[in-house]
């Protein structure tokens, strides 16, 4: 059976509160906080962030883009076979 991920889902799995909106993340497709995905709170600083979480830009580091669920990935990204996506474990 398989889980129904955000967008479809519009509640937490855990605390039932309110999922995504205007440039809030969604956890593993289920949850609104990383405590509730039972995860470590996120960094703040890029260049303390793990790799998979960051890139080197204009001789800095920066956040990778971030999508919420596959089905927010713009058409011409999802499209490019040299685009690569991936579920941030962090």
């Amino acid at each position: 059976m398989s889980e129904t991920m955000y967008p479809t889902r519009q509640r937490c799995k855990r605390c039932a509160r309110k999922l995504g909106g205007p440039g809030v993340p969604v956890y593993f497709g289920l949850y609104c906080t990383p405590k509730c995905a039972g995860l470590a709170e996120l960094h703040t600083d890029a260049a303390a962030a793990p790799r998979e979480c960051k890139t080197e830009r204009g001789g800095r580091w920066e956040f990778k883009r971030r999508y919420r669920s596959a089905s927010e990935l713009p058409n011409n990204l999802r499209d490019d076979v040299s685009v690569s996506t991936y579920p941030c474990s962090h």
